[in-house]
């Protein structure tokens, strides 16, 4: 999409389409959006905001809306060979990523119309993301920190529920479970005290990580508590915090030219594009000049 584009139906020329015409392209246009969305739910993160933003205007295929839509397409089409690889040889991979990492943004307010704003995750593993979402708040925030929190909430209740498959397929370790019936003791590596074997060797967790770019909303989350001026987000912040005190979660600070889950949380220029999408998928030699 085009950098900042935001679409305001009452501020836009009306649409001189009317009868089977108009049926005509409500049909094109959805038939388009469903198969780019099918397309960002399985292998494209990169086009999954402009994809959702698009299926909000399913039945409204404004002139301006398709020109967008086709620029969209022709994105697609000039990026196939992006692709998404999952490695198991950490010499080959951008971070550590022997563990599930969640990245958690927002963007506070950033449409214009409703002033909503959009909370977005990206789940990676093995060098490669494993899910993927970004979705307009059902709430109204009042500040970038509340945004935060919001989609530190999200995050870490999607990141619950991926860790629970995983570890019960056994691709995660019984070392980063929550519950205690997973522990599983490896008395080769554990040192004896006394006589007796140190519990602390064997059952030391190993918490999965959620990275945020606002240092405010991981200071929240770890003190659990809020003060008058943030009281009105208290429950969010409450959850923040029972998800790391009881689902063995930990907030970490990460900067902003870092945060992979930023394309997905408005439309974003080439350079942002440039900058974060290999580190999400193997996109080559082959850059986006434009958007």
């Amino acid at each position: 999409m085009t950098p900042g584009f935001h679409f305001d139906l009452e501020k836009e020329e009306p649409m001189e389409l009317s009868g089977k015409e108009l049926a005509d392209e409500i049909h094109f246009f959805r038939e388009v959006v469903g198969a780019l969305q099918y397309i960002s739910l399985t292998v494209r993160p990169d086009i999954t905001y402009a994809a959702n933003y698009m299926a909000r205007y399913c039945l409204c295929p404004h002139p301006k809306l398709k020109r967008e839509l086709l620029r969209i397409v022709r994105y697609v089409y000039q990026t196939r060979s992006y692709m998404i690889r999952y490695t198991r040889y950490l010499s080959d991979l951008v971070q550590d990523t022997d563990r599930l990492i969640t990245y958690s943004d927002a963007d506070h307010a950033g449409d214009p119309v409703s002033r909503k704003s959009t909370l977005s995750a990206v789940f990676m593993m093995n060098g490669g993301p494993v899910a993927w979402f970004t979705r307009v708040a059902k709430f109204m925030a009042t500040s970038s920190t509340d945004a935060e929190v919001a989609a530190m909430v999200e995050s870490g209740n999607g990141l619950t529920h991926y860790r629970e498959v995983l570890t019960f397929l056994g691709v995660l370790g019984p070392e980063y479970s929550r519950k205690e019936e997973y522990f599983i003791p490896e008395y080769s590596r554990a040192t004896k005290v006394g006589g007796a074997v140190n519990m602390n060797e064997y059952r030391r967790l190993r918490p999965l990580l959620v990275m945020v770019d606002n240092t405010a909303a991981i200071y929240l989350a770890q003190k659990g508590t809020t003060s008058n001026r943030s009281k009105h987000m208290g429950i969010r912040v409450a959850r923040a915090r029972d998800i790391m005190e009881n689902e063995h979660i930990v907030y970490k600070h990460i900067g902003t030219k870092e945060m992979l889950a930023d394309i997905l949380t408005k439309p974003v220029t080439a350079e942002v594009m440039n900058n974060i999408l290999p580190k999400i998928m193997v996109t080559g030699t082959s850059k986006v000049r434009h958007i």
